[in-house]
């Protein structure tokens, strides 16, 4: 039930986060000839206000039944996915920063609370679960400024310094390469050392694993159409729960 409550709460945020991200981008998502909602009737004002009562309702029902560290957390969530649209995201860095902080905030509440400690598989008393948070920020992160790099011409129209402006292809690379290498690196690490199985069987699973990850992402990094680079990463990031799943 505790699990099933703070799902629900971080769903209706995400949900009201991209709404009110989307109407703010408007223009700058014309001009990546990207074409979302947005506020424009008085339907979608009802149905935005909708979003943001049911938030207010389920961060206040998770003051009463998950707490006063949960309940926090998520009105914290909620202020800081407003922050972000309206002024975070165009200082450089930063912006992508809170953005990948913001893709692993159900990791970061579960971890905070114990009475989550059985849905977050008991990982070595939150070592490896903070592993994993770690190497899902890491990737994310590289994620958020290639779509930054995909999404330069709006951003500049819209007066939004991103990294992509700030450096040239070259360096760039050498920002997605430390990144996901840092990333793989502890991912192997992680499941080598920290899984269930014999040490020969969990190397095995990182090495397959990573393996596919690695050929995955090089196809995403190299590929110039957003939607397939987009696509390709989900993938990744289904691939590495699932590895939690056989290793654990």
């Amino acid at each position: 039930m505790h699990t099933a409550i703070l799902a629900v709460s971080l769903c209706l945020i995400a949900s009201v986060g991209f709404l009110f991200n989307d109407t703010i981008d408007r223009t700058i998502d014309e001009a990546n000839n990207v074409h979302r909602w947005c506020l424009q009737t008085h339907l979608d004002l009802l149905l935005f206000c909708s979003a943001v009562s049911l938030n207010a309702l389920s961060i206040l029902i998770s003051f009463y039944f998950l707490g006063t560290v949960v309940g926090l957390s998520l009105l914290g969530t909620f202020l800081l996915v407003g922050a972000y649209s309206l002024f975070l995201k165009k200082i450089p860095l930063l912006g992508n920063v809170v953005a990948a902080a913001l893709s692993i905030t159900p990791g970061l509440i579960m971890l905070l609370d114990v009475r989550f400690e059985a849905a977050w598989v008991d990982l070595n008393s939150g070592t490896t679960a903070t592993l994993f948070l770690i190497i899902g920020f890491l990737l994310l992160l590289s994620r958020e400024i290639k779509f930054d790099e995909f999404d330069e011409v709006g951003d500049r129209i819209g007066g939004r310094t991103t990294i992509p402006m700030l450096f040239d292809k070259r360096s760039l690379g050498v920002v997605y390469v430390l990144l996901n290498t840092i990333a793989l690196a502890l991912f192997i690490f992680a499941v080598a050392t920290r899984g269930d199985h014999p040490l020969q069987i969990n190397v095995r699973i990182a090495i397959l694993i990573t393996t596919v990850i690695f050929v995955l992402m090089i196809s995403a990094y190299r590929s110039a159409s957003k939607t397939m680079f987009y696509k390709t990463t989900r993938l990744v990031m289904f691939l590495i729960p699932l590895s939690i799943f056989f290793s654990f």
